[in-house]
């Protein structure tokens, strides 16, 4: 193959829209039917969640709240949000470690 041959199929490829391959690793079904899945071992915290079509194509689960076919509920954040809540839950945690701990040295005097 020429150099010529090879810059049109570089020029050609460009054009071609970009498909990516994600393995999924666990899977869940809604209550709707549709089917979830993720990337990681198992559903956690911070897990991207996709819903995946019959034929096989995946899109990112928007934010909301959902219903397993087991009954559990399965929440979708936007990520900022997440964050913001995530450091109110640990603030709150902290206080009450320092509230424990003023309760303990008051009864220790």
């Amino acid at each position: 193959m020429g150099t010529i041959e090879k810059i049109l199929n570089i020029l050609k490829m460009k054009n071609e829209p970009k498909s990516y391959s994600v393995k999924f690793y666990a899977e869940m079904k809604l209550d709707d039917g549709r089917v979830v899945a993720t990337e990681d071992d198992q559903f956690m915290i911070g897990s991207k969640v996709f819903a995946v079509s019959d034929d096989g194509n995946a899109e990112a689960l928007e934010a909301g709240s959902y219903t397993m076919e087991n009954g559990n509920k399965l929440t979708i954040g936007e990520i900022l949000k997440y964050l913001i809540l995530e450091k109110k839950k640990k603030l709150r945690m902290l206080k009450k470690h320092l509230q424990k701990k003023k309760k303990c040295q008051k009864t220790q005097n």
